[in-house]
């Protein structure tokens, strides 16, 4: 997603899972260990996050934080 590195997983979360962020599809990007740990752990994860939701959007459309949460709508 970030770096181009040949082993990257599909395992980070744009809504964390400490934030009831799911492990759909719509909530995962693919990332190298190096860059998971810059996204999870450094200041520049807003600029990282913007760049993700761009990416989804390519793939999904309006991208809704909500909507791939745990319980966002059970109120």
């Amino acid at each position: 997603m970030f770096c181009g590195n040949a082993y990257a997983r599909p395992e980070a979360h744009v809504v964390p899972r400490s934030a009831g962020g799911l492990g759909v599809e719509k909530n995962i990007i693919t990332v190298c260990r190096r860059c998971h740990t810059v996204l999870d752990q450094t200041p520049r994860r807003d600029r990282m996050l913007a760049q993700a939701k761009h990416y989804l959007f390519s793939l999904y459309g309006e991208f809704d934080d909500e909507e791939v949460m745990y319980n966002a709508h059970s109120n």
